[in-house]
């Protein structure tokens, strides 16, 4: 049976509850969660995500939406880097949970490289 971890220890210390990230992984993940939600842009390189049993290729654009009801675990093809928001739930408006636990919610889209760049702006000005 593979160890499943969960990330609880305190990644969102500060009094906002938000934190972005941006990390270069060369090595797998092994299967988790975490007990916050989480935005991640694959900047460059590539690999392969499974989330909730489901098997996605992950590249450059490549974007998934976790909540902390989500389990996932990724293999990279050599250096993969990613751009990261980590949020706590307050700062979810209702309406944007009710959407994303709605049964027709995609956790996971490949971005054109136009809407990669907007995304990663986007997270870049939340962290200055």
């Amino acid at each position: 049976m593979e160890k499943i971890w969960n990330v609880t220890e305190r990644f969102l210390e500060n009094k906002d509850g938000i934190k972005v990230r941006r990390i270069k992984f060369n090595k797998n993940a092994l299967l988790h969660s975490h007990n916050f939600y989480e935005m991640e842009l694959v900047l460059s390189g590539g690999g392969e995500q499974i989330l909730n049993g489901t098997s996605y290729e992950m590249e450059r654009g490549s974007l998934s939406i976790l909540t902390p009801a989500d389990f996932h675990e990724f293999s990279c093809f050599g250096e993969i880097e990613i751009l990261g928001i980590y949020f706590a739930e307050n700062l979810i408006s209702k309406s944007v949970l009710d959407k994303i636990f709605n049964n027709d919610y995609n956790p996971f889209v490949n971005l054109t490289e136009e809407k990669t760049e907007d995304i990663r702006r986007l997270i870049a000005n939340i962290d200055s």
